[in-house]
């Protein structure tokens, strides 16, 4: 992993996959209220993995790569299926066609070319790849080039309060989603559900009674929990098999998430 160095780094360009990963998401969510948005451009990789070498029949590598909304859907290494490209955004900074040339031209040949990636177009090298990394990169270094530099997303008052609350999200909420997809048994997979629809009607409760989850300001805390729930019914229930609790059924949820979304 690499770290942020002092300037000259600016902000670049953030490569997250979308769909399938809620923290790469959750990396994409702080650059709209920060004002960001002109800073930092955006790419989308497909959510379906593909043979990153195709013309080397010796490489069988597969991962994250980058598409144009327009291209033909695309099949898994297995063959399955035929996935849409919609949402995808190139990446028009390097040209890469795969996250792992980002890697390559970072002179990182060894690792697993994961996502999401914060790239440095100065220096053509990736600054960070772990997203409660770069969230916090986001909140704190950037602040010349924000149209709203004094929201804090992470103050120094509520840091406890929100690292405490990042942590029950995971475990219960953005993890739970996961634990009910790779339940290895019926048990398993009721236990995990039991707990994702009791992490949401805690929720339900808590901003039933306050706007964000620490009382009036939107922190981290809410920027993690919204990737899970605006995706819930469509890639949760659809493809992790959560059968109840469904986000349109939470009418506090859905405000929240409307709200955010505006």
């Amino acid at each position: 992993m690499l770290r942020l160095p002092p300037p000259p780094f600016l902000p670049p360009f953030l490569s997250p996959t979308l769909l399938p990963s809620p923290p790469s998401h959750a990396c994409t969510c702080p650059p709209s209220p920060l004002g960001l948005d002109n800073a930092i451009s955006i790419s989308v990789t497909h959510p379906t993995w593909t043979r990153t070498r195709i013309n080397d029949e010796l490489d069988h590598h597969t991962g994250w790569v980058f598409r144009s909304s327009f291209d033909p859907p695309l099949s898994s290494p297995a063959g399955w299926g035929a996935f849409s490209c919609d949402g995808c955004i190139p990446d028009y900074i390097n040209g890469a066609r795969t996250i792992r040339d980002l890697y390559e031209l970072s002179k990182d040949t060894e690792g697993k070319y994961t996502v999401p990636v914060l790239w440095d177009k100065a220096t053509s090298t990736i600054v960070n790849n772990e997203s409660g990394d770069i969230m916090k990169m986001l909140n704190d270094n950037f602040n010349f080039l924000a149209m709203n530099p004094t929201l804090n997303l992470k103050p120094l008052e509520l840091a406890k309060a929100v690292d405490q609350y990042n942590l029950w999200l995971h475990e219960n909420i953005n993890d739970g989603v996961y634990k009910c997809g790779f339940a290895t048994s019926q048990a398993a997979y009721e236990e995990a559900v039991e707990g994702v629809v009791g992490a949401m009607d805690h929720a339900e409760a808590l901003l039933g009674r306050q706007r964000y989850l620490l009382g009036d300001r939107l922190t981290e805390a809410d920027v993690r929990l919204f990737p899970t729930l605006v995706r819930f019914d469509e890639v949760s229930e659809g493809g992790k098999k959560e059968g109840r609790g469904k986000v349109p059924g939470c009418v506090v949820l859905s405000f929240f998430v409307f709200c955010l979304l505006t």
